[in-house]
């Protein structure tokens, strides 16, 4: 089936866990009178149904709690037939449910509200135990006390590390031969992460059905190179070395004094390596590596940018974060944040230009946030953080449809005078309250996602104090489900559903969100009008017209059908070669910022027709491209050594 071969790299999941997870940076109290301890121990009822893969309910499950700094809390649950219903008290940031011989489900939530929390029927599927051996491609040898672990990036959105001792079976540290083993995994295909001290982590593919996959990691390849100032005098820094193009995974080297790195045992592939150094500021270098070659590489160091100033107002024991951004529309990062107490900080290799420097001060559950926009001039810069003279005023509010609440919507506020500085943001809870903290007076833009990835709605506001604004957004819902024509429902948790609103106007609004365990969906917050709404896997898609016409519009079911395909090749523009895979990110429409990895004989989904491209190979040039929906074929040149 197409859909077997389709390989989804970038999780829509991980995405939601990352969205619900954002808010977690302030802290919500809707106003002075609101109780402290339901804000800090909310009494939540969680509730739903635990069914086995063919729809039968279970009698014996478990319930695993996580709440950030805590032991996880494990709940059981005997001749229960498949209902879940429990009280919890306390900040809960993700939940997991198991069942003997069944896989784990998971699922990441910000629970930080009083209420009922309704996880609709999960389909618990069936689990399996998978064993293996991690070796050194290179040498051949066994390699010891690595990590093997499964869905690493919920482990991190709970601050879960592979050294903790927890009952997930999710990881493993593979023994003296290179041993592992691991259960409670799907029988589905998922992907493993592997890290080694001594190799760049990878993602490895473990396929359905299997109980056995043998690792090998890195190859004969080296890397190395030297920080060189202009007069060629040495530099001493921080080199990191990554997989090129979509792969995860980071290995580090500190210099020498003669400022020598060297990465050995790597595989042969493509790698981009970033430099650390306090000297000046350095360019980042890809490059491509065969079997048994050695690269040598010479970083230019441009001695550039030192930004100082002092840090006050901090308690005795408190310490401030501060990094640097670029001042533009990318937002990005120039400079890695590096803890401060108070006096004087020193931060160096920043160019000269116009830039953000930030300042993050964390107490207890929340924190506070100073921006300070500078201009690097011949690599002098000043700024100070006063943390008591920080901004003392803040905004509270709800945001409401009509008059139902809008929870888990993004809310930033950004100064008029600087719109590119998006001072500070909270996520709207259960009730649609929101609080942002740690403002200034003056004259703000309130600007509320549309979904947890929608398009902005924009809303002025004077800051005065203590100011109270309700967010209102249009006052009718569109709801429904995505509905799979085989298999378990629940497989369709976590992806992205969108509804376009069909405007001769000019203004793009698109609401944008991810369906529950059920593959439901909702939207709320829309204003009269003719939607489309959309669905893409992406070999798998469905789009819908709804009008919205003085009411709310219930049961829009979308059937995911598989997409038609079309050839899509890549080939060596030397060797005319054709090459047997290729990756692709997608630049915009539903699968905004995911990347798909395809062979040349599954062609590409028509669902992708009008989406921005970019694509690659490794050791290849980047090739970006609007398809038009037809037979393609992408001649990809190799990157210059």
């Amino acid at each position: 089936m197409l859909s077997a071969v389709a390989r989804v790299l970038v999780s829509v999941g991980l995405a939601c866990l990352a969205c619900a997870t954002a808010s977690g940076v302030q802290h919500t109290v809707v106003s002075e009178s609101a109780k402290q301890s339901d804000a800090d121990h909310p009494s939540v009822t969680l509730e739903g149904t635990v069914v086995d893969a063919s729809g039968t309910p279970l009698d014996v499950f478990t319930l695993t709690t996580y709440e950030r700094g805590k032991d996880p809390q494990v709940h059981s649950f005997k001749a229960a037939g498949g209902r879940l219903k429990i009280g919890l008290d306390g900040r809960v940031r993700g939940f997991a449910l198991d069942a003997p011989r069944h896989a784990r489900w998971f699922h990441g939530v910000a629970l930080r509200s009083a209420g009922t929390y309704d996880v609709g029927t999960v389909s618990l599927q069936r689990g399996r135990a998978v064993s293996g051996r991690l070796t050194d491609a290179g040498t051949g040898l066994p390699i010891a006390k690595a990590s093997i672990s499964y869905a690493p990036t919920q482990l991190q959105v709970l601050n879960i590390s592979v050294e903790d001792e927890y009952p997930l079976g999710w990881w493993a540290t593979t023994d003296a031969n290179g041993g592992f083993a691991l259960n409670r995994l799907p029988e589905r295909r998922v992907r493993l992460e592997v890290a080694s001290a001594e190799h760049v982590t990878e993602a490895v593919r473990l396929p359905a059905g299997i109980d056995r996959l043998d690792i090998e990691l890195g190859g004969s390849a080296t890397i190395e190179g030297r920080l060189l100032l202009v007069d060629r005098t040495a530099v001493e820094g921080t080199v990191r070395l990554r997989f090129d193009h979509g792969r995860s995974g980071v290995l580090e080297r500190r210099t020498d004094l003669d400022g020598r790195f060297r990465f050995e045992g790597l595989a042969a592939d493509s790698y981009r390596l970033h430099v650390r150094t306090a000297a000046g500021v350095v360019d980042g270098r890809s490059v491509t590596v065969a079997k048994e070659e050695v690269a040598t590489i010479e970083f230019p160091v441009e001695p550039l940018g030192r930004l100082s100033g002092r840090v006050s107002g901090l308690g005795e024991s408190a310490s401030a974060s501060i990094s640097v951004h670029s001042y533009d529309e990318r937002w990005s990062l120039l400079h890695e944040g590096e803890a401060f107490g108070n006096g004087r900080f020193d931060l160096r290799g920043i160019p000269d230009g116009v830039h953000v420097a930030e300042g993050v001060a964390w107490e207890g559950v929340g924190s506070r946030r100073i921006l300070r926009k500078f201009k690097m001039v011949a690599g002098e810069a000043t700024v100070d953080f006063d943390f008591n003279a920080a901004g003392r005023s803040r905004i509270a509010g709800r945001v409401v449809a009509g008059p139902r609440p809008v929870p888990r919507t993004h809310v930033y506020a950004v100064r008029k005078d600087d719109p590119l500085l998006r001072t500070a943001m909270d996520m709207s809870d259960r009730q649609g309250r929101y609080e942002i903290r740690g403002l200034e007076d003056g004259e703000y833009e309130l600007r509320a996602w549309l979904g947890l990835r929608g398009t902005e709605r924009a809303f002025d506001v004077t800051v005065a104090g203590d100011t109270t604004y309700d967010i209102r957004l249009g006052r009718y819902a569109l709801s429904g489900a995505v509905i799979r024509p085989e298999g378990p429902q629940s497989d369709l948790a976590n992806f992205v559903v969108q509804a376009r609103l069909n405007s001769p106007s000019d203004e793009l609004v698109i609401f944008r969100d991810f369906t529950d365990s059920r593959g439901a969906y909702r939207f709320d917050g829309l204003e009269d009008g003719s939607y489309t709404v959309s669905f893409a896997w992406p070999y798998y898609g469905a789009a819908r017209e709804v009008d919205v016409v003085g009411a709310s519009v219930e049961n829009v079911d979308l059937r995911a059908t598989p997409s038609e395909t079309r050839d899509v090749r890549a080939v060596d523009a030397d060797s005319e070669e054709l090459l047997s895979s290729l990756l692709c990110k997608i630049e915009d429409g539903v699968w905004q910022g995911g990347t798909l990895d395809f062979e040349h004989r599954d062609g590409l989904p028509i669902s992708l027709t009008d989406a921005h491209l970019t694509c690659w190979v490794g050791g290849y040039q980047a090739v970006r491209f609007r398809w038009d929906g037809e037979p393609l074929e992408i001649n990809l040149s190799r990157e210059s050594p």
